[in-house]
C-alpha cells in the first residue's frame, strides 16, 4: 500500500506558515502515485486551501458588514436623538425671541432689537445645521 500526504495551505500565506491541513491519500498498487497523480493531488490540495481561505474571508466580510450595519444604526439613532434634543430648546428660544421682538414683553431699545435679530439668525442657522445633519447621515 502506498501513501501520499499533500499539505493544504492558505494561498495568502507567502511564508509557508499557515498550514490548513493535510490531504491524505492511499493507493493499493505500488505505482499508485506517479508524477501525474502527485501533480493532480497537489492541485487538489491547492484548490482545497483556496476554498478554505475563501470561506474564512467570507466569514470575516460578513462579520465586518454586520459591525458596519450596527454602527450605522447607532449613528442614525444618535443623530435622531441629538436632532430632537436640539430642536426643542431652539423652538423655545425662537418663541421667546419672537415675543420680545413683537414688544409683548415691553418696548425694545434699538440695541435690544439688534440682539434679538442676532438670536433669531443664530437659531435659524442652528435649525439649518440640525436639518442638514439628518440629510448628511440618512438611515
Amino acid at each position: 500500500m502506498r501513501f501520499l500526504f499533500i499539505q493544504i495551505h492558505s494561498p495568502a500565506d507567502f511564508c509557508g506558515i499557515a498550514k490548513l491541513g493535510i490531504l491524505y491519500l492511499t493507493g493499493q498498487k505500488e505505482e499508485a502515485f506517479d508524477a501525474d497523480a502527485v501533480l493532480l493531488a497537489e492541485s487538489l490540495g491547492d484548490a482545497v486551501g483556496l476554498a478554505l481561505d475563501n470561506a474564512r474571508l467570507h466569514g470575516e466580510l460578513h462579520a465586518a458588514k454586520e459591525t458596519a450595519e450596527k454602527s450605522n444604526q447607532a449613528k442614525s439613532e444618535f443623530i435622531g436623538v441629538a436632532s430632537h434634543e436640539l430642536k426643542n430648546p431652539m423652538a423655545a428660544i425662537w418663541g421667546y425671541a419672537e415675543v420680545m421682538a413683537e414688544g409683548m414683553a415691553g418696548e425694545l431699545t434699538p440695541e435690544q432689537s439688534q440682539m434679538i435679530a442676532v438670536i433669531k439668525r443664530s437659531v435659524r442657522r442652528m435649525q439649518t445645521l440640525v436639518s442638514e445633519s439628518g440629510r448628511c447621515f440618512p438611515d
